[in-house]
């Protein structure tokens, strides 16, 4: 829950940050009130604590059983004939049998992991799904309409369907489903994907693709554009220039192009007859001169060039957007807003921050503030409490939060003024 708050958190300044933090108060006490329910279930039932409570440990096996697999996979698949292949580790047929049962019994451990993995999930995650259900229900009743049971299920399934990870641990879930099933354990070879998640890079290049798809699109839909264009042009006056065969209908044509576009260095220049220059034409009536130059600029050197520019300009913004919230996770403090530096200064040693952020701002202390006070009776509150109350409760306001003090600082200038009385 607090790797899922930092990577939410609206770091434009202190402020934001703290309105996001008291923005889902709410979200994370039903959270920790679910979390604390399992965990009492846990200790009177401990058993359960081994099956639903290991999501890490079985993700980190999972992995080592995937690798495992795919090692088999690769030394030992061969073709027997054309319709047919057989796998022996070594690739020795003395060793089919044994690497058969090796494969049979790590796929079943696959498998079992898998379920595990999912279900560990769902598990995890109930509250998340539920809690937006309910918001969902709450508007309702807003409005006096009241949700059937039904709905309710629909808007849980929905919430769980709209969640990536639930999706990608369902799918890796059915990879290896299938893998057993025909006991084919080249499937298998997918579950592999799980280390482009623990891999930072790996990510960045994954989502510097699927943030600006929009783009990739548009992009892409001009460039095929374009290309169906020249295509016209090559099927209407340069049909002579291709294999007779590749051009007589349009649709051979059109797909024929499309295919030697990315199969030659220079695109479809390579594919056409290259003895154009010998002719007697003119510079300027030499069809083959102009469409082999647009061609190249307008398509491989504009437009796909546009492509990988849009990702590796996503590229760099990702790296460099991690490394400023990674600055600011880790030199500087949620609460007050004061810098690592400054901070250090006031305690006079280089572990002051770390002192700071887990003794006076731990800022799960303020979330753990606002719970208590939300459970209790406005009429029962202290001064101070009602304040952060009605501070939380009409605005989310940061009022009763000390931006850029702490209590270092406020011992050092009183002891300051100390001195100087």
């Amino acid at each position: 829950m607090k790797e899922e708050f930092q990577s939410n958190l609206d770091r434009t300044n202190t402020k934001s940050k703290l309105e996001c933090l008291f923005k889902n108060v709410d979200y994370y006490k039903y959270n920790l009130d679910y979390s604390q329910k399992l965990y009492e279930l846990y200790k009177k039932l401990p058993f359960l604590d081994l099956f639903f409570n290991q999501y890490l440990f079985y993700k980190d096996l999972s992995l080592i059983i995937s690798i495992a697999i795919n090692f088999i996979i690769f030394s030992s698949y061969y073709r027997v004939n054309d319709d047919n292949f057989e796998y022996g580790f070594l690739y020795k047929e003395k060793n089919v049998t044994i690497t058969k049962k090796f494969l049979k019994y790590l796929s079943y451990i696959q498998l079992i992991l898998s379920i595990l993995i999912f279900l560990n999930y769902i598990l995890k995650n109930v509250a998340k799904y539920n809690y937006i259900s309910n918001r969902i229900d709450d508007k309702n009743n807003k409005n006096k309409e009241k949700m059937s049971l039904v709905k309710k299920i629909f808007n849980f399934l929905y919430n769980m369907i709209s969640d990536y990870v639930f999706l990608y641990n369902l799918v890796y879930l059915i990879f290896a489903l299938i893998g057993v099933i025909q006991q084919n354990y080249l499937y298998f070879s997918f579950l592999l994907i799980e280390i482009i998640p623990r891999a930072t890079t790996l990510m960045y290049v994954i989502q510097s693709m699927w943030i600006p798809k929009k783009q990739l699109v548009a992009t892409l839909f001009l460039f095929y554009l374009f290309e169906y264009y020249f295509v016209i042009f090559i099927y209407l006056y340069l049909a002579d220039q291709t294999p007779h065969e590749d051009c007589l209908r349009f649709d051979d044509c059109l797909f024929t192009i499309f295919d030697q576009t990315f199969k030659n260095s220079n695109g479809i220049i390579n594919y056409l007859d290259g003895n154009f220059l010998n002719t007697t034409k003119t510079l300027f009536k030499n069809s083959r001169f102009w469409i082999d130059n647009l061609y190249t600029i307008i398509n491989i050197l504009l437009i796909l060039q546009m492509v990988a520019g849009i990702i590796i300009d996503n590229f760099s913004a990702l790296r460099q957007n991690k490394g400023e919230i990674d600055e600011d996770r880790y030199n500087v403090c949620l609460i007050c807003g004061l810098k690592r530096k400054e901070i250090n200064k006031l305690y006079g040693n280089e572990e002051g921050y770390n002192e700071h952020i887990k003794m006076d701002h731990y800022f799960w202390n303020y979330m753990f503030l606002l719970f208590n006070l939300l459970r209790k009776d406005k009429k029962t509150l202290m001064a101070i409490d009602e304040f952060i109350y009605d501070c939380y409760n009409e605005n989310q306001s940061p009022a009763w939060i000390p931006l850029k003090n702490c209590k270092k600082k406020n011992q050092i200038e009183n002891k300051d003024n100390e001195n100087i009385d």
